[in-house]
């Protein structure tokens, strides 16, 4: 499995990608290499490691265009490595429109996908939810949301092992009816019928019912995804970026003064020894570091988008799950699952 690591991307580029990737190369057996600078990426590697040389940088000031003006850039030479077949997969922590935007114009769609959606993994409760789309497409159609709910649906069910997963509309009330007519247009679909190839469906009943590919929940508040009410939250790619970048603000605020507490005093710290394992725990499920990134689903290959502040451990875990990607055959399950009605 080869994978190509995007040292240009992020706030801590281009050494915190390149310590995180080489540390899981020689746990997961994966064939890492690197696009960038190449004077700037031979500070930080030992010898044995490909460098592909990039002439261009998209930085997080650029718009979207400039994926097309700068076609010698690592994240678009990134992606015509993976359309190429050169790379299994490619994992950058850069600018997240420009990443959609090259993603969807040089490596391509798969075929029957509408269009691809960031689908970060996060915590609950009970384990984690994919949120899909968090940021790729801000304005969407009804046919748009129904298929992130079934490539959502494909990738936890191969990836995280869940066999029914069970699928929720991002909306303002739990109660049907809530929300504009997009989203009660696509709980419709949602609802009635199993997705089939191009966001056509067909009425189901009886004992046809039991081969539908997940459970849908019906509308799913944002205070509620905690609880693992969802395996899948589908939304729209406006609201699923503001609850994904409030949920990230929350979780540092909590870190923030959940530390302040604990070492604010002596008979805290006493108490925090005792506390020692849980409070571990607790902060490691609040830690995007620990979730790697976003997979970017219905593209033609396996893209990660990182978090633009990613340190050395998010990229170790977004190698991970770039692994887990490529192995489960994801993309080719996406492919067939649209290619036919269920």
């Amino acid at each position: 499995m080869k994978i190509l690591i995007d040292c240009m991307g992020g706030d801590k580029a281009p050494h915190a990608p390149i310590e995180g990737a080489i540390r899981a190369s020689k746990e997961f057996g994966a064939e890492i290499s690197f696009i960038g600078n190449p004077g700037e990426i031979k500070k930080y590697i030992p010898d044995g490691f490909e460098i592909i040389a990039s002439q261009d940088d998209i930085t997080n000031d650029d718009k979207i265009e400039a994926v097309k003006k700068k076609k010698n850039s690592s994240m678009v030479l990134g992606m015509k490595a993976i359309k190429s077949g050169e790379f299994d997969a490619f994992v950058s922590a850069g600018n997240s429109g420009a990443l959609v935007a090259s993603a969807t114009l040089y490596a391509g769609r798969l075929p029957g996908v509408l269009r691809p959606a960031l689908a970060p993994i996060l915590p609950t409760e009970t384990g984690c939810f994919m949120l899909i789309d968090a940021g790729a497409n801000l304005e969407c159609k009804p046919e748009f949301l129904v298929q992130f709910g079934l490539m959502g649906t494909v990738y936890m069910q191969n990836v995280q092992g869940i066999e029914r997963p069970k699928v929720g509309l991002l909306n303002v009330g739990a109660e049907e009816g809530k929300g504009g007519n997009l989203l009660n247009e696509a709980f419709r679909l949602l609802e009635q019928t199993p997705p089939s190839a191009y966001g056509g469906h067909l009425p189901l009943a009886g004992e046809a019912s039991a081969r539908l590919i997940y459970e849908f929940v019906g509308n799913v508040e944002p205070r509620d995804f905690p609880k693992g009410v969802c395996d899948v939250l589908v939304a729209e790619g406006f609201a699923g970026n503001v609850m994904l970048k409030s949920i990230e603000g929350m979780g540092l605020f909590i870190k923030d003064n959940l530390k302040e507490a604990i070492f604010g005093s002596i008979l805290s710290k006493i108490g925090a020894l005792f506390m020692k394992k849980s409070l571990t725990g607790l902060m490691n499920k609040m830690d995007y570091s620990q979730y790697g990134g976003a997979p970017m689903l219905g593209v033609n290959g396996a893209v990660i988008k990182a978090h633009g502040s990613s340190n050395g451990t998010a990229f170790y875990h977004a190698v991970r799950q770039a692994v887990g990607f490529v192995g489960s055959g994801v993309n080719e399950k996406i492919e067939e699952r649209l290619s036919k009605p269920l």
